[in-house]
């Protein structure tokens, strides 16, 4: 009995993994697996930091009467008429898309569901094997009731 067990130890620790089996699977059937190309496509929105602007003029040194800041994506445009002041400001847009193609080898594996005919077919050894146990029993009783009976 411990035979038994110390055989089924080194069975168990000896066997081989999944990965392994269907590698060799796959080497023997060829045809079960086929390269595909997966292309990958990562898009990544990045949004700029706000630009802000502060500066001080007088009025009464202006010579012109329109005052225009840029600095990066600001523009600012500040119009003196008579006693009022008009300040326009514009930022442009801070949003920038980055879209990473990537294309991927992968093997894919085709499934095919069995049909009823082939577990049929899987399952017909198993037939023919009680088959034979019954006619072996058959002619087991006839052999026992003819030379004992």
């Amino acid at each position: 009995m411990k035979l038994f067990a110390y055989i089924l130890l080194i069975g168990l620790l000896v066997s081989c993994s999944a990965q392994k089996r269907l590698n060799g699977f796959l080497h023997r059937h060829p045809e079960l697996a086929k390269d595909v190309t997966k292309t990958i496509i990562d898009t990544t929105t990045i949004i700029t930091k706000d630009v802000r602007v502060d500066t001080i003029h007088s009025i009464s040194g202006l010579r012109r009467d329109t005052l225009i800041i840029n600095k990066e994506n600001l523009t600012i445009r500040t119009f003196v008429y008579k006693d009022s002041i008009y300040v326009f400001g514009n930022c442009k847009s801070d949003t920038i898309t980055v879209i990473d193609t990537l294309t991927v080898p992968v093997r894919q594996f085709i499934y095919q569901p069995k049909t009823i005919l082939d577990k049929i077919k899987n399952w017909s050894w198993l037939f023919v094997l009680i088959g034979l146990i019954l006619v072996l029993i058959l002619y087991g009783f006839k052999w026992l009731k003819k030379h004992f009976l």
